[in-house]
């Protein structure tokens, strides 16, 4: 997937063992599995681990994890919360979620 279609930041880095709970701020994150970061121009901060708890998240949790979704069709931020069993209830804000393997978003 080619994030440079983004019209907002878009922040990633899918590291396996990440343990997200000292994050303070938003987690901006495109975790397709082929995306190479190096060409971000700005900082990478990420966290998509499995088994995540994602309670401990302050912020919004924005991100587009589906397969091989095209993400150009987005117009604004895509909110999600996409670990395999992260209970979303506990987030303090919305909580929009596009995590289908081949979901246009448009």
């Amino acid at each position: 997937l080619a994030c440079s279609s983004w019209k907002h930041t878009v922040h990633t880095c899918t590291v396996s063992h990440l343990a997200c709970s000292s994050w303070k701020h938003t987690l901006h994150t495109c975790t397709v599995s082929h995306l190479a970061c190096s060409s971000w121009k700005h900082t990478v901060h990420t966290c998509i681990v499995s088994h995540l708890a994602c309670s401990s998240w302050k912020h919004t949790l924005h991100t587009c994890t589906v397969s091989h979704l095209a993400c150009s069709s987005w117009k604004h931020t895509l909110h999600t919360c996409t670990v395999s069993h992260l209970a979303c209830s506990s987030w303090k804000h919305t909580v929009h979620t596009c995590t289908v393997s081949h979901l246009a978003c448009s």
